[in-house]
């Protein structure tokens, strides 16, 4: 987890600028809306990975879970 903060970090930003250089608005449009989602979709990802490891670690079923609608 530590790990793929920083780089999709880095990789938002990176797209983010080259964004700028795209010549045809509709490609540009797509890659904005593309980009908000990864943002917005990043957290609800990781903290899925989190509670995936740490329910795997404590040796629980992940059978209960389903009923909350987090798998």
């Amino acid at each position: 987890m530590q790990n793929l903060t920083p780089v999709l970090t880095r990789m938002t930003k990176e797209v983010d600028a080259r964004e700028k250089e795209l010549t045809h608005q509709v490609h540009r449009e797509m890659l904005t809306r593309s980009l908000e989602q990864v943002k917005n979709l990043t957290p609800v990802l990781i903290s899925g990975i989190k509670t995936f490891i740490t329910v795997k670690d404590s040796g629980k079923s992940l059978k209960g879970l389903t009923d909350l609608d987090l798998f």
